[in-house]
C-alpha cells in the first residue's frame, strides 16, 4: 500500500498500512503543509492538540521529501514528548510504552523529515508487534484521481470509517474522539491495539 509519509500516523493510516505487506512510503513527492507529513492529532485534558513538526523553510517547495529538514530553530521535540506525556501519563499503558516512544524525541533522533517519521513508526510497529517492512519509492509518480497518497495526508480527510470507542482518559470531559494518533490508541489500548484495528470498518 502507497502512503504518504505521517508523524505518528492516525489510526485510519495505520489501519491501512498494515492491510497489506510492506508499507510503501511516497519519498518523492514535494511537501505540502497543513497534513500529516508533519503533524499528528492527540488528546489532551482540555481535548484535541495538534503537535506540528516546523520545518527548514529553504527551499522547501522545490525539494523532494525526502530531502527536507525539520526545523532547529526550536526544541520542538522536546515540547512534543511534554505534551504527549501530559496528555497520557495517566494512561493504562503508558509506563509499559513511554521510553520506546520518548526514545524518538532524543536529540540525536534523524533531522529530516522523513527519517524522523520513519523512526517513529517503526517504533509504533514495535509496540504493535507488526513485521511489516517500510519501504520507499525511489520516483515520483503524477497523483490520480482518489490518489491515496492526497486522500491520507489530508487532515480529517478519511471520511467513511466505523471507529468503535474505546476507554480514552478524558472522554469524561470530551467524549470519545476518532482517529487520533496511533499514540493514543497505544498508550490506552495497549496489547489489544491490533484487535481494535482489525474492528475498524469502512463504508
Amino acid at each position: 500500500m502507497l502512503l504518504p509519509t505521517a508523524y505518528f500516523p492516525p489510526i485510519s493510516w495505520l489501519k491501512k498500512g498494515l492491510s497489506g505487506n510492506a508499507i510503501l512510503i511516497e519519498a518523492k513527492e514535494h511537501y505540502s503543509k497543513q497534513t500529516w507529513r508533519n503533524r499528528c492529532r492527540v488528546y489532551g485534558g482540555n481535548g484535541p492538540i495538534e503537535l506540528v513538526i516546523p520545518v527548514d523553510h529553504t527551499n522547501r517547495w522545490r525539494i523532494p521529501i525526502d530531502e527536507l529538514k525539520t526545523s532547529t530553530a526550536t526544541d520542538w521535540k522536546c515540547l512534543h514528548w511534554k505534551s504527549i506525556r501530559s496528555a497520557y501519563g495517566k494512561a493504562p499503558y503508558f509506563e509499559y510504552y513511554a521510553e520506546t516512544i520518548e526514545a524518538c524525541f532524543r536529540k540525536d533522533s534523524p533531522e529530516h523529515l522523513l527519517d524522523f517519521n520513519e523512526a517513529c513508526l517503526r517504533s509504533v510497529l514495535k509496540l504493535l508487534k507488526a513485521d511489516n517492512p517500510i519501504e520507499r519509492t525511489e520516483s515520483f509518480t503524477p497523483y490520480t484521481d482518489n490518489d491515496p497518497r492526497l486522500v491520507w495526508s489530508e487532515i480529517d480527510a478519511e471520511t467513511g470509517w466505523t471507529f468503535p470507542s474505546y476507554y480514552q482518559s478524558f472522554a469524561d470531559r470530551h467524549g470519545f474522539l476518532p482517529n487520533l494518533s496511533s499514540l493514543d490508541l497505544l498508550f490506552h489500548l495497549g496489547p489489544d491495539s491490533r484487535e481494535y484495528l482489525e474492528k475498524i470498518t469502512r463504508a
